[in-house]
């Protein structure tokens, strides 16, 4: 059945009468806070998510001069007065809406306008939707920031996602895992390469790694391998000259052992011709 006036009041059906409080209902029960103002400004409605939204925020919107403990019949200026320099656009404005981002202490908000009508074309008023942006723009920073550390070749950086939820706490995690999936393999390559300056053949990377990281892994193994069977063959061949050189040696010592006697002997042999010429001489000097 049609509305019809009835003084100050409207008389509607049951079935328009059941379908406002469904309507109602729903705008209590959204998760989105939710508000509303009329032409003067006054506020006359704020759903409960608005209302925790005022409480969570309270000390950043005093810190941005306004004041919190709103309630229906307060003006909207006192409010948030970030908006007061929007009341003519927001006059203005239907359904098409408008967005403004307000920066109040250390929070960020953003506000959806839009504007009503009577059916005779007179301005109701607006409806204001709230978004608290500061966990998200929070993460974006951490994001932008982490990002920078990466590709300056630091991996220590993670996304504190403690505060975040949702897709961005989501998204927080996957960047972390993400992280800790690079250094690792990373940290195992470092330590077996240090390793090596010291001389300690012995370190290979243990984990598990796919893709380029297990290639990694096998060409940094594979190395390792190669230059421990290099050094083995270099120890073995330097053992081989050792033992021959020990061997030379003691030929050569043998030898001059050997020449020192065989010149004792030449020696005595030539002590031994002279006293024969010697008696040969006398022999001949008696005959």
């Amino acid at each position: 059945m049609a509305a019809e006036d009835n003084a100050d009041g409207i008389t509607i059906s049951a079935d328009e009468y059941n379908e406002l409080i469904r309507m109602r209902w729903a705008v209590d029960t959204a998760t989105q806070p939710f508000m509303m103002i009329r032409s003067d400004w006054t506020i006359n409605y704020l759903n409960e998510p608005m209302k925790r939204l005022l409480q969570e925020r309270a000390g950043d919107i005093r810190a941005a001069g306004g004041t919190p403990t709103a309630s229906t019949g307060e003006k909207l200026d006192r409010v948030f007065p970030q908006l007061l320099p929007e009341r003519s656009v927001m006059d203005r404005c239907r359904h098409e809406g408008i967005d403004r981002e307000y920066t109040m202490g250390e929070a960020i908000l953003k506000v959806h306008v839009t504007g009503e009508d009577s059916e005779e074309g007179e301005f109701l008023g607006n409806t204001l939707e709230w978004f608290d942006l500061t966990a998200q723009r929070d993460a974006e920073s951490q994001i932008e920031k982490l990002i920078r550390e990466v590709l300056e070749g630091r991996l220590d950086e993670r996304i504190d996602t403690e505060e975040l939820d949702g897709f961005v706490r989501q998204l927080g995690d996957e960047l972390n895992r993400l992280i800790d999936s690079v250094k690792e393999p990373v940290d195992e390559a470092i330590e077996a390469v240090q390793a090596l300056a010291q001389g300690d053949l012995t370190v290979r990377m243990e984990g598990d790694y796919k893709g380029e990281f297990g290639r990694m892994q096998e060409a940094i193994n594979g190395s390792m391998d190669h230059l421990d069977d290099l050094v083995r063959q270099i120890l073995e061949g330097a053992n081989n000259v050792r033992s021959a050189s020990s061997e030379i040696a003691q030929g050569n010592t043998d030898l001059s052992q050997r020449t020192e006697e065989q010149a004792s002997s030449l020696e005595e042999t030539a002590s031994s011709m002279e006293e024969m010429t010697s008696t040969v001489k006398s022999n001949a000097d008696n005959s």
